[in-house]
């Protein structure tokens, strides 16, 4: 397995700044990304995820992720970024992501999803942009390269 880190950068602003005259509210935030790459890292640094190939440079590779608002009864926080996985394939991704979608549109709270990643193992996913405040902004298969591209959303 080789570990990849998606090397990104964010920026938080207050969309909305809290009652002061309410001792419950809190400032609502939106959160700005920007994704400029990948790398390759070894077992004692920080990842993201573990991959079942070898990235190299020079080539597209595809990074799922949803954007997603949470939040509580006191205030909302847009823009909250889940890295899912990375791909070879970019079918793979798609067909990753419309389970997402489909797992998202049903009605239950079951907050963890099967996915099957590129090698054929099932993996449980943690979804925590379901439930009764979060909302999903997008499911995004975005092509991306070892440390090459910058996007920001």
């Amino acid at each position: 397995m080789t570990n990849i880190s998606i090397v990104t950068d964010y920026e938080k602003r207050i969309t909305r700044r809290a009652d002061r005259n309410d001792a419950y509210d809190r400032d609502d935030t939106a959160t700005d990304h920007t994704i400029m790459g990948f790398e390759v890292v070894g077992d004692d640094s920080y990842k993201d995820f573990s991959v079942s190939f070898n990235p190299v440079p020079d080539r597209d590779y595809y990074l799922l992720m949803v954007i997603y608002d949470t939040g509580d009864s006191f205030g909302r926080d847009a823009g909250q970024l889940s890295l899912i996985d990375l791909y070879e394939n970019q079918e793979m991704a798609a067909d990753a992501a419309k389970a997402i979608r489909a797992h998202a549109n049903n009605d239950d709270y079951d907050f963890n999803l099967k996915l099957i990643a590129e090698n054929g193992v099932e993996r449980s996913l943690y979804t925590p942009w379901k439930g009764y405040f979060e909302s999903i902004q997008s499911i995004e298969v975005r092509a991306i390269r070892m440390n090459s591209r910058k996007w920001k959303f």
